[in-house]
């Protein structure tokens, strides 16, 4: 027998309604481009690192690299795949650089 459970599908109609009715659940700019409309885009400084692999992760692969480097340059990204493609591997690789970038711009500041 199928039992629903709805914990994923309240999550997410809550994430909804807070979306669409709260102006401060997200940036303008994200709101904005998530709901597709036109707008200037937003520049990005980002320093990229010699080696895009992270300390204590595997190494990544060609595409893995790309992800890496592209969503360290841009505002907003969207990472998907299929099953076991590392889509894990590269999202924990670019959450070590955006910490050591945060940790960096911290002490120069």
């Amino acid at each position: 027998d199928f039992v629903w459970k709805s914990t994923s599908f309240d999550r997410m109609q809550t994430a909804l309604k807070t979306f669409a009715v709260t102006d401060t659940s997200v940036s303008g700019y994200i709101y904005h481009r998530l709901l597709g409309h036109d707008i200037e885009p937003q520049a990005v400084r980002a320093t990229l690192p010699a080696r895009f692999s992270a300390p204590g992760l595997p190494e990544l692969n060609h595409s893995q690299s790309y992800a890496v480097k592209t969503v360290l340059e841009r505002s907003l990204s969207l990472i998907q795949g299929p099953p076991g493609t590392g889509k894990t591997v590269t999202s924990a690789t670019i959450v070590y650089h955006l910490a050591c970038a945060n940790a960096n711009a911290a002490a120069s500041a």
